[in-house]
């Protein structure tokens, strides 16, 4: 790819009915081979093939669940739209072989119209860079670590209801939990709160917000174990950077996480909190060797996710939407 591509900076808006408009006017001057959209929503420009990216499975594997009501309305339509542009796009980018099988099985979208391309990691040595623990973490003792939005698809309860198992054995265990608040899901975070309490727990996790890079990092290198107990993704990056930065995982079964951590974590049955209390107590018992191999050859997985190789095999999709486009306008 060149080093430098010609860029035009827009302010979307979606209080602007013209924005589309905006865009299309340049269009017509730059005159594109292709046209990317790196998300699920609909675009058209003359006969100029598009190619959309999924990458949020929420809205179509778990749209309703505990969500408030303005939110599975709002996953409905997320879900519609999604439908139409796989449909409408030329190609389509899955982020991860889950998503591919979603669109084929469940939508019925041609495989020979979808390719996959894995987001990418940062690499990076550490000593190239400072990490810092988070100023609202004072613990000294073990933690486990989890992180992302709080919302119910990422399935938390799993994690607050496996601790009084293991703090029986554990005593001086905490548990941090990283990630803000969606809008909206103030009463699914209450209701965790009030689980916390309901089990006496609640001193045990430390709610510590969204976090810089560097303070995020401080946690993935230091805690017993990362736990991920979400129950819909497409292409998750904490699973991606919990292997980078060497932790050692314990993971719902829930596809896609097999599929990036593939024998580098301990999974455990989605919704059965006492099948994540064993895989808890497997890693804490662990001796220290046992513990670097793990994280010695998670740090090796995430070799295999760079930006690099996302940028190239991005491109690589764009042009298979031109030459497919090429091609059907040959023989028509």
């Amino acid at each position: 790819m060149p080093e430098e591509l010609p860029t035009m900076y827009y302010q979307p808006s979606k209080f602007n009915p013209n924005f589309q408009k905006f865009i299309k006017n340049d269009l017509l001057s730059f005159q594109p081979d292709v046209i990317f959209v790196p998300t699920a929503r609909r675009f058209k420009f003359g006969d100029v093939p598009v190619v959309n990216m999924i990458r949020n499975m929420e809205p179509l594997a778990v749209p309703y669940g505990e969500n408030p009501l303005i939110e599975k309305v709002k996953n409905f339509f997320r879900a519609r739209e999604a439908r139409m542009v796989t449909k409408k796009a030329h190609r389509i980018i899955a982020v991860s072989e889950h998503v591919k099988d979603f669109l084929t099985h469940e939508w019925e979208i041609s495989s020979e119209k979808i390719g996959i391309v894995y987001h990418g990691i940062n690499n990076q040595d550490l000593n190239q860079r400072t990490i810092q623990k988070p100023l609202n973490v004072t613990i000294n003792n073990r933690f486990l670590f989890t992180a992302g939005s709080i919302r119910p698809a990422r399935g938390l309860e799993d994690l607050i209801k496996a601790i009084p198992h293991i703090i029986s054995t554990f005593p001086d265990l905490s548990v941090l939990i990283a990630g803000k608040v969606d809008p909206g899901m103030e009463t699914y975070y209450n209701s965790l709160l009030k689980l916390s309490e309901s089990l006496s727990v609640q001193n045990i996790i430390l709610w510590i917000g969204q976090l810089p890079s560097h303070e995020m990092e401080w946690c993935f290198r230091n805690c017993s174990a990362f736990v991920m107990t979400s129950r819909a993704e497409a292409c998750p990056n904490t699973v991606l950077e919990s292997m980078s930065f060497g932790s050692v995982s314990i993971s719902t079964d829930t596809d896609p996480m097999p599929e990036f951590y593939k024998n580098n974590a301990f999974y455990y049955n989605s919704g059965h909190h006492e099948s994540l209390s064993k895989a808890i107590f497997k890693v804490l018992n662990m001796s220290e060797s046992q513990l670097q191999k793990y994280s010695e050859k998670a740090v090796d997985q995430a070799k295999l996710f760079s930006w690099k190789i996302c940028a190239e095999n991005t491109v690589l999709e764009l042009q298979k939407a031109i030459s497919k486009t090429d091609y059907i306008r040959l023989i028509d």
